[in-house]
């Protein structure tokens, strides 16, 4: 038994590392990505208790509790309802002495999650290794406790011959499972605050009167250009993705100019005043510059403000 535990216990571990895998784009903070989790964790409840550890015809037991208590923890009531269901049929359909104590497991787990997740504020990247123990272990002692709902003949035979099991194995599975969807919100928040962040910088550049140009250090080609610098030498910003620093400079000035770029990405000069540019029209626009080096894609480019 405690083999076949192992291995539902690792099939359940398996599984939620697909999930943070497939979950990770999902908004799951909105109504419908909280309910898409909820049938994500009833679907792998249900994939574990068609591989269930078989105490006696009738009696089962797999992760099902594993996975509704974090739908729960994790998406609240609207992850929880779906994840219920879906157990719940499940486990009628399979049937057997024990159906009714099997999904009373169900719907007393998912509560727990549930209540939990709102005792704690919903700030779940806080939760602490032991605090997810200490999860895992209430949620299980109630699951034996509904082991007292199983006929009288059976019932204390099962609850000797599993509880060390349940009480060893299944926190430490709800442990592993947390930790892991910890993570996942974790690397959400960072992503959507870099994804934040950029869209913010590209409005300021956007909406800035100064033209602001990024280029490639060893190639001198252009990564980048904003709206005012195309309107000021007359290129579109595909057409500066195709053009390199010197094809903006007037060639009669390229031999005076481009050292200053140079001194730039050195750093040893910030600031270069009437700086002469040729347009697309070929008309001479004068500049003041400023250059910083910075890095781009982990490679060394220069940012000038025009």
């Amino acid at each position: 038994m405690f083999l076949e535990v192992i291995h539902n216990i690792s099939l359940l571990l398996a599984l939620c590392m697909i999930y943070t895998i497939v979950l990770r784009k999902l908004d799951r903070q909105s109504v419908s990505g909280r309910i898409l989790i909820g049938l994500a964790f009833g679907l792998g409840a249900v994939i574990g208790m068609h591989t269930p550890v078989n105490y006696s015809p009738g009696i089962i037991f797999d992760g099902r509790s594993i996975y509704v208590s974090l739908a729960g923890l994790f998406g609240g009531g609207l992850a929880a309802i779906p994840a219920v269901i879906a157990t719940v049929i499940t486990r009628i359909m399979i049937g057997g002495m024990g159906v009714w104590t099997g999904c009373g497991v169900i719907v007393t787990s998912a509560a727990l999650g549930v209540a939990w997740r709102h005792g704690r504020g919903r700030d779940l990247n806080a939760l602490t290794p032991v605090q997810l123990v200490l999860f895992g272990v209430v949620v299980h002692l109630a699951m034996l406790a509904w082991m007292l709902t199983l006929p009288k003949a059976i019932r204390w035979d099962v609850l000797a011959n599993i509880s060390g099991y349940v009480m060893l194995l299944y926190p430490l599975g709800t442990l592993i499972a947390g930790l892991m969807l910890i993570q996942l919100d974790r690397w959400q928040a960072a992503h959507l605050g870099i994804a934040d962040s950029e869209k913010k910088l590209r409005q300021l550049f956007e909406a800035s009167p100064d033209g602001i140009l990024i280029a490639n250090v060893k190639s001198g080609r252009f990564l980048f250009s904003n709206p005012a610098i195309c309107r000021m030498l007359g290129y579109s910003a595909d057409e500066f993705l195709r053009l390199s620093v010197p094809d903006i400079v007037p060639p009669e000035s390229r031999d005076r100019i481009l050292p200053e770029f140079e001194m730039q990405v050195r750093g040893e000069k910030t600031l270069s005043l009437g700086i002469p540019l040729q347009k697309k029209n070929g008309e001479i626009l004068y500049t003041d510059i400023s250059g910083v080096p910075i890095e781009m894609d982990g490679k060394p480019s220069i940012f000038g403000f025009f």
